[in-house]
């Protein structure tokens, strides 16, 4: 009998504990923001398809996997929790970085727009010109949208957080950025003003999401870390 109530527990702990393809479909959905950027750049797949077909779907997908998973109610819990707080804390750093960056451009006198990307992005997607409101709308949603998925997918991994960690992220997220930035936004290289402010940002960034989720999200099982 003892045998028996050993193995239903077993059975039931690894039932509550998310696995490593349920994580890693999360991720593929959470990243795929990003991933029409990178398509954009290198293939000849236009974001006007990419956000509404892909991206958007992607989103409401992993918001249906969280709430209607069936017969796995410990895994969706914890999965949720991750979800929830990488959104939360991606926000919030996307916050701290769309202010950091105009600040050093401001101190230093840089000779650069941190916002250059948004009217691309809206532009790519509705085929509206760059300066028309509709596209600059669209833009700093998708930027948005981009800051939280990434947010996601670091907790996802990462739900422990950690400034370090989190820090690394910013930063692998900058080195992406620096092989497609300029080509998508139609610049031969990245000038030097570029990668202080981008670095400073993503770093800012990176800092941020860990911080929060090490101080206030909820750890690798699902309860809160203190």
């Amino acid at each position: 009998m003892t045998t028996t109530r050993a193995t239903q527990a077993e059975r039931a702990s690894r039932r509550a504990t998310p696995r490593p393809i349920d994580v890693a479909a999360a991720i593929v959905l959470a990243g795929a923001s990003g991933g029409a950027i990178v398509a954009h750049t290198y293939l000849p797949v236009a974001m006007k398809y990419t956000a509404p077909f892909v991206v958007l779907p992607g989103a409401a997908l992993l918001a249906g996997v969280a709430l209607a998973w069936r017969k796995r109610y410990g895994a969706v819990a914890i999965l949720t929790d991750r979800f929830v707080a990488g959104a939360l804390w991606g926000a919030v750093a996307t916050v701290v970085y769309d202010v950091i960056r105009p600040a050093m451009v401001a101190a230093f006198n840089f000779d650069t727009n941190p916002y250059a990307a948004m009217p691309v992005f809206g532009s790519l997607i509705t085929g509206r010109p760059a300066d028309a409101a509709i596209a600059q709308t669209i833009g700093w949603v998708y930027h948005a949208w981009n800051g939280v998925s990434f947010g996601v997918m670091f907790a996802l991994v990462v739900p422990r957080g950690g400034w370090r960690q989190g820090l690394a992220w910013g930063l692998t997220l900058e080195g992406i950025m620096l092989a497609v930035y300029p080509g998508f936004l139609g610049a031969p290289v990245a000038t030097t003003a570029f990668v202080v402010v981008g670095v400073t940002g993503h770093a800012a960034w990176g800092a941020t999401l860990g911080a929060g989720l090490r101080r206030f999200g909820r750890g690798a099982g699902g309860s809160r870390v203190a």
